[in-house]
């Protein structure tokens, strides 16, 4: 589940009440998902075999009704990231692209995908440090249905010894943002059913349990049967003892097995328990036998890949393929274009803009502080999921940046390949000062009017200029938006006049902008009621 530590404590959330309760948790010893929570998880398992053969046969109905006779079971997710009040100490997009990707690669054989149906970001200190009072209620306001809820919050607290879990009364995920990538697989794991191979060992020890008999107790204390060694013959118990799968072997490691698994165990029938990479190397075992944040060689059992598959039949019934599946094309960046002078002020971010004849819809925007014209990357300052072709952030003033646009779809997100990426563009942005006086002391004879104005009348933008070229017209809001369609100038030199149309919009401030190739300023427009 985490790498590096030995002993986890249940965090599950229970209902006190038929609505939300405060989220008591129990804590145990050795589980980030407690023992009676996989015995919930287990129950599900068991009726998912029970419905086996009418799972399989609406499974076979809906391949052979899709145009394409396509097998791939598609399951949504949506990762609810939760930042600080102040908005820091939040897990970037890319993050979460990496980790999607790596629920992929895990998943591949079972021919199962998962799709990022959305990113929802929201600032709570509560839910950062995943306060036991009212952390429940918040996860439960941003919870949607139909989907992996997957919530991520702060570095693990001081005190706070589990990485993540899985709570089957509210089905939901929650992991803190510097746990190891399989962790999350794990925890995938728990959601469809899976417990863990030493289910029942949570908080005992084996050697304490067996130092008077030499060997396993018939019933654990969990009041369930202990697995035996048998397979296939008399006295088997693997169906229901434990996680419920024969082709995982018994494992007593309870607290966690380090890297090998111990060969003096014995079962209840004084058998061996011969060490095997079945649980060694599975998800849902406590062998850590690698520091690898995406270790290969982890697996699930055939008998596990059935449990998932069935489980994700049963909630999600082949559900079609996300629309576009894959990326095509490559973004053209429009604005900052490559050594663009970009305005800045306080209160009116970097408006970015590109566009993308494939029409992928998702885009990751990538911006970067940089020295030398792009050559050295200072730092990140955003990498970012966008839903269409523009986006607002608001940066340093007199400083440069490099940014670059990847298209992705909500499947097609593992960026494998450079050919979806745009060509870098570096900029600077300028501080630019918005009060007239100092804006005619740059540019000569630069006026708008009437200024204030009314809501009913057109605004009258007077430029001189030294040059010859084009230019575009935009007003923006306080808050860097775009409000008025972007007006075309062609620019000659000397004294230019245009009418600006501002019929409709509501009294406040806005910003004149015009932007040439040589230069860009900026005009404060004050309108009235």
């Amino acid at each position: 589940m985490v790498n590096r530590i030995t002993t986890f404590f249940a965090l599950a959330a229970i209902w006190l009440m038929p609505q939300l309760s405060t989220g008591q948790h129990s804590h145990h010893p050795g589980c980030g998902t407690s023992s009676a929570d996989q015995e919930l998880i287990k129950e599900r398992m068991f009726e998912n075999r029970r419905n086996k053969a009418d799972l399989l046969n609406a499974f076979s109905q809906a391949v052979a009704n899709r145009t394409t006779n396509d097998s791939t079971l598609w399951v949504p997710v949506v990762f609810h990231m939760c930042s600080r009040s102040n908005g820091t100490g939040q897990r970037s997009d890319a993050w979460v692209l990496n980790e999607m990707c790596y629920f992929n690669e895990n998943f591949a054989d079972q021919n199962i995908q998962f799709y990022l149906v959305n990113i929802n970001r929201f600032n709570s200190d509560q839910m950062y440090v995943n306060n036991e009072e009212n952390s429940d209620y918040i996860r439960s306001i941003h919870r949607v249905n139909g989907v992996v809820n997957i919530y991520v919050a702060g570095p693990a607290q001081n005190g706070t010894q589990y990485g993540a879990y899985y709570a089957p009364q509210f089905d939901w995920i929650f992991t803190w943002n510097d746990i190891y990538s399989w962790g999350l697989s794990h925890e995938v794991g728990h959601f469809f059913t899976l417990a863990h191979t030493f289910n029942g060992w949570e908080g005992t020890d084996y050697a304490f349990e067996s130092q008077a008999t030499g060997k396993a107790p018939m019933m654990g204390t969990n009041g369930r049967p202990v697995e035996k060694v048998a397979r296939g013959v008399a006295g088997e118990n693997c169906q229901y003892a434990a996680d419920g799968f024969c082709d995982t072997p018994p494992d007593y490691a309870s607290d966690g097995g380090g890297c090998n698994m111990p060969n003096n165990w014995f079962d209840p029938d004084s058998v061996q328990i011969t060490p095997s990479t079945t649980v060694t190397n599975n998800f849902m075992s406590y062998f850590f036998c690698t520091s690898a944040p995406t270790p290969s060689g982890k697996l699930f059992t055939d008998g596990q890949k059935e449990a998932i598959k069935l489980d994700v039949l049963q909630r999600y019934n082949m559900g079609p393929a996300p629309t576009p599946l894959t990326v095509t094309g490559t973004p053209q960046l429009t604005w900052p274009e490559n050594g663009a002078l970009a305005p800045y002020a306080a209160s009116s971010p970097v408006h970015f803009r590109w566009s993308d004849a494939s029409n992928n819809g998702m885009y990751l925007l990538k911006v970067e502080r940089t020295l030398n014209n792009g050559a050295v990357v200072v730092s990140t300052v955003t990498e970012m999921v966008v839903y269409g072709t523009e986006a607002y952030i608001t940066l340093a003033a007199n400083q440069e940046f490099r940014w670059t646009v990847e298209s992705l779809t909500s499947y097609d997100i593992c960026r494998s390949t450079a050919s979806n990426i745009s060509t870098p563009a570096v900029f600077r942005t300028d501080d630019w000062v918005l009060n007239t006086e100092e804006l005619n002391a740059k540019i000569n004879n630069s006026s708008i009017y009437p200024n204030p104005t009314s809501n009913n009348s057109d605004v009258i933008l007077e430029i001189e200029v030294p040059f010859n070229g084009d230019a575009n017209i935009s007003v923006t809001n306080l808050l860097g938006q775009t409000v008025l369609p972007t007006q075309q100038l062609n620019l000659i030199s000397g004294k230019n006049i245009e009418v600006i149309k501002i019929n409709g919009l509501s009294a406040g401030v806005y910003f004149v902008n015009i932007e040439s190739k040589n230069n860009r300023i900026t005009h404060k427009l004050m309108i009235q009621e």
